[in-house]
């Protein structure tokens, strides 16, 4: 009986890490999970580690064709990328306490949208769970649609069998060829 009880004692607290982790993380035009999103909400390592307790945090700078910037990753459990956010015009030489939010990119289904939208949704259940007028245009490698501060990136290319510049598509080819949402931005689309 002893052995049962010891047994039970050490599934539970995984079971209790497992569902947490299992749960989705709510992004709507004001905050993801919970955390305020704004044009001046700031960030550190220490908030985003309580925010996403059950996920690990990663802090660092990049640079790109972007001015340089900086960045935090939420990833699961099994080192999946769930989402990325960007603070632009910081480097390692001007590091802060803490950082805004300027960007930030969903690359995991674990997120849904206030509209119920996740990645992996096709264009054609995207525009059944939200109402248009949408903006579509071209980002460096996908295309874009949204309105307000929720934006959904749509490969087209992988719809093709010849790459094609983004900017050569349109709505009419997102409606024929349907692809799948391959990240969620906010406020803005990612390029």
């Amino acid at each position: 009986m002893l052995k049962w009880i010891l047994l039970i004692l050490m599934i539970l607290p995984a079971v209790g890490i497992a569902k947490d982790l299992s749960e989705k993380i709510l992004l709507t035009e004001s905050t993801i999970g919970g955390l305020p999103l704004s044009t001046t909400t700031q960030v550190s390592l220490a908030d985003l580690q309580a925010q996403f307790s059950g996920y690990q945090i990663i802090e660092g700078f990049g640079q790109g064709d972007s001015p340089d910037f900086h960045y935090f990753e939420v990833l699961d459990s099994s080192q999946e990328l769930v989402l990325r956010m960007y603070g632009f015009g910081f480097s390692a030489t001007n590091a802060q306490p803490q950082y805004p939010i300027d960007l930030l990119v969903v690359f995991s289904p674990r997120v849904i949208d206030q509209f119920g939208v996740s990645l992996g949704m096709t264009y054609h259940e995207v525009t059944q769970l939200r109402n248009g007028p949408f903006e579509f245009g071209a980002n460096h490698f996908d295309n874009f649609l949204g309105a307000g501060k929720i934006w959904y990136g749509f490969d087209l290319n992988s719809t093709e069998n010849v790459p094609l510049n983004p900017e050569d598509f349109t709505v009419s080819d997102l409606r024929k060829n349907n692809p799948r949402v391959a990240a969620i931005s906010w406020p803005s689309p990612r390029w």
